[in-house]
């Protein structure tokens, strides 16, 4: 019997922390490290301006004659990141990540963020839908509650 097509608010990670653009590369890192993430919402006030990977740092880092101490995350940052709203099928948001060959797409409801939706969170869902275990758990919100310090909590 075929699961249904879970939506994405049932697949996102809902309670992200964020950034502001005239911070430093190294407080993008620091805060990736400490919540294990790879993808970092960028906000100026409470608009979305853009989002930072991981792999925007390490290659920004490794470029010769830049001087990783002295750049801003807005340096390094996409601009206008793909958003998508928290009803959309799991599906169709996994095809915006692969039509624009991206790694994430951010969650937004009335202009807040919600979460962010990764291509781990995407294989997760699979596996999940494969072993017919849905809806996800969010393991980690269960452990430490959504409201971490440095976090930003979605409109309802």
């Amino acid at each position: 019997m075929l699961q249904p097509i879970p939506a994405v608010l049932d697949c996102m990670s809902a309670a992200v922390p964020v950034i502001a653009p005239h911070e430093g590369i190294e407080a993008a890192r620091d805060l990736m490290d400490r919540y294990e993430i790879r993808h970092l919402p960028v906000v100026r006030g409470e608009d979305l301006v853009g989002i930072v990977s991981d792999r925007d740092l390490r290659r920004t880092a490794g470029l010769p004659g830049v001087d990783a101490e002295h750049l801003t995350v807005e340096d390094v940052m996409a601009p206008n990141p793909r958003t998508i709203g928290p009803e959309m099928p799991i599906h169709a948001a996994i095809r915006e990540m692969i039509k624009f060959k991206i790694g994430s797409v951010v969650v937004v409801n009335g202009g807040g963020i919600m979460g962010v939706v990764t291509t781990t969170d995407a294989l997760a869902t699979l596996v999940d839908l494969l072993e017919g275990k849905l809806p996800r758990p969010d393991i980690e919100n269960e452990v430490d509650g959504p409201n971490r310090p440095g976090m930003r909590q979605g409109a309802p």
